[in-house]
């Protein structure tokens, strides 16, 4: 029995509904900044992202073949599907204006190259540029453009058998289409082409 004149010891407080709520709040907020990273980073399922090879020639090397796309001293290594010489901020470059486009170069004769082509696609809606290689005749695969409007290298092995002294490289592209307010067609934007000898 307790008398009135005792203290009576105070019983614990239960947990205050404000804390409860705060704590909550900020599970909420952590979960909204989830979602919209995620929507931010996310790659879009709606359209195939193509792989480009991240392997590029790097620092030219004396024995690595040039073609120096835009530049005189190399335009008559340049035949058929060529649009003219252009320079832009110091960087020389040549579109490619039909579905196909012939390049002469001398090589060693049977010995094996990897070719880098470093090249920006002409962007239209909804599709994809792809690049197919032919080297003397021979098919020797294709590779396909990121939808960016950006400077993206493309590497091929060329194997001996199909290396001449005098070697016809063939670009062939998945679509050309008119520019905007311009009669003439472009596809692929290109800056060099590099040939390396294999050992």
């Amino acid at each position: 029995m307790i008398r009135s004149d005792q203290e009576v010891a105070p019983l614990p407080e239960s947990p205050r509904t404000p804390r409860r709520s705060v704590s909550i709040g900020w599970s909420l907020a952590s979960l909204l900044a989830a979602v919209i990273l995620a929507g931010a980073f996310w790659p879009d399922r709606s359209r195939p992202e193509p792989v480009v090879k991240p392997d590029e020639p790097g620092k030219l090397r004396g024995t690595d073949v040039l073609v120096d796309v835009g530049r005189e001293a190399f335009r008559a290594q340049l035949g058929y599907g060529w649009g003219p010489d252009e320079v832009h901020s110091g960087r020389s470059r040549a579109w490619i204006k039909r579905h196909e486009a012939d390049v002469n170069i001398s090589l060693q004769a049977g010995k094996p190259y990897t070719l880098w082509l470093l090249a920006q696609p002409f962007l239209i809606k909804d599709k994809f540029q792809n690049i197919g290689l032919f080297v003397n005749g021979q098919f020797l695969g294709s590779s396909p453009c990121a939808y960016e409007d950006s400077w993206q290298w493309h590497r091929f092995d060329v194997p001996a058998a199909q290396v001449k002294a005098d070697t016809r490289i063939i670009i062939r592209l998945g679509y050309v289409r008119k520019s905007p307010g311009s009669s003439h067609k472009q596809g692929l934007l290109v800056d060099k082409i590099v040939l390396r000898p294999n050992p």
